[in-house]
């Protein structure tokens, strides 16, 4: 005999076992499904599947849940992964995730949580500073030192992973902003960090520079940075368009007059040939090549703004509120309106995205993506779909009609 727990289906309604041994579950407060080898899987459920009379698993994949409560619910196959089971984060509300030190970390507006590479929750010295504060940003560094950026007193807060030390940046020590939106490491170890009072730069352990409306930033709040390949800092802000500060100190901002017509910059993303740019801006795409912007029309994908983008496999991954969509990258740039891949709540995703959240790009190249409801991870591959067993009962060719045909041939 063996013996499963599975709380989250607690008074168990129903149980049935699918073709391949699986065991679905069904209970008054909720759906577990249990795979043959005893491993508990996630269905990205959430709390919308209360009081479940019985499930089935179809020939597709789809797990159809009988609910006293919601109806009759269909749960789809995806591409994405939740640690959100094993680690409880089911229904939270994530503003940034990483890894460091061998640990996962996710940011919540009352703490920082961490867990074990297996998503087990864990304590440490930085979750036991962190306990009520509420932490909107992480980076973790080319030392593995792992920077979490606050709205609190506390300002950016830096943690060493091997010897648990933490450091503290704010108002004391030069940081001029208690909220912090973003770090990001240039390459020659400086951290730029963007606050809603100004852009910072940190070398080692002491805040060096801080840019503000004297320094010439009319909007002083900072959403994203990134780095051109001569050094340049590129600062996105909200609402007066790109900052760029060169080597020397010096200022340029580009804005409405060279084509960017939307103010608010929430992403940059650098292309390869280090002379071009893609730019999430308001509620448009841009190409920013030779210091001028090409506004991206004609993308089919949903209303809104762009939070985060990628190039990857020829393709251009825009993030939204709704999911993933993927274009055809040299599509875009030739002015067509190439077929856009969705992939949402319906292909696995655990929740809508947000704006102004840090997502954690994995070195196996799999996507930690923050949600309304706990963590997904996407790995960037086309879905797997085959067609399901089909039992064609007639066919109908001109006026004709072949009745259970075995096979068919076309005529020229």
């Amino acid at each position: 005999m063996q013996t499963y727990e599975v709380t989250d289906a607690a008074n168990h309604n129903r149980g049935g076992v699918t073709a391949e041994g699986d065991i679905l579950v069904s209970g008054q407060q909720g759906f577990a499904w249990v795979t043959a080898d005893g491993t508990q899987r996630d269905p990205h459920t959430g709390t919308s599947t209360d009081a479940v009379n019985c499930a089935a698993l179809d020939t597709e994949g789809n797990v159809w849940l009988a609910s006293s409560n919601e109806g009759l619910v269909r749960y789809s196959p995806g591409c994405f992964a939740s640690p959100n089971l094993a680690a409880g984060l089911t229904d939270l509300d994530i503003n940034a995730v990483t890894a460091a030190g061998g640990q996962y970390y996710a940011a919540v507006n009352q703490g920082l949580l961490a867990f074990d590479s297996d998503w087990q929750p864990v304590s440490n010295k930085l979750t036991q500073a962190l306990a009520g504060v509420h932490v909107q940003s992480l980076m973790t560094d080319s030392r593995g030192r792992l920077w979490c950026g606050t709205y609190s007193e506390l300002g950016l807060v830096r943690y060493d992973t091997g010897s648990g030390e933490l450091v503290f940046f704010n108002q004391s020590n030069g940081l001029g902003s208690t909220r912090i939106r973003v770090a990001f490491e240039l390459r020659d170890g400086i951290v730029a960090v963007g606050t809603q009072d100004g852009l910072a730069l940190i070398r080692g352990d002491k805040v060096v520079a801080f840019y503000d409306k004297d320094s010439g930033l009319e909007t002083q709040s900072i959403l994203c940075i990134a780095q051109a390949p001569d050094g340049t800092l590129l600062a996105g802000s909200a609402g007066s368009g790109i900052y760029a500060l060169a080597q020397d100190g010096s200022i340029t901002k580009f804005s409405y007059e060279q084509g960017l017509e939307d103010g608010v910059v929430l992403r940059i993303l650098q292309e390869e040939d280090g002379r071009s740019a893609f730019v999430s801006a308001g509620s448009h795409l841009y190409y920013w090549a030779d210091a001028t912007f090409r506004r991206l029309d004609g993308l089919r994908i949903g209303p809104g703004s762009i939070f985060d983008l990628y190039e990857r496999d020829g393709k251009l991954w825009l993030l939204q509120d709704s999911g993933i969509y993927a274009l055809d990258k040299a599509r875009i740039l030739a002015g067509e309106t190439p077929h856009a891949t969705q992939y949402g709540t319906a292909r696995g995703l655990t929740g809508s995205l947000r704006v102004n959240t840090c997502n954690y790009m994995a070195p196996d190249g799999s996507l930690y993506l923050t949600t309304r409801n706990g963590v997904s991870v996407f790995d960037f591959r086309e879905i797997s779909a085959p067609m399901p067993p089909l039992v064609i009962n007639s066919i109908r060719v001109d006026d004709r009609t072949y009745e259970s045909p075995e096979q068919l041939t076309p005529g020229a």
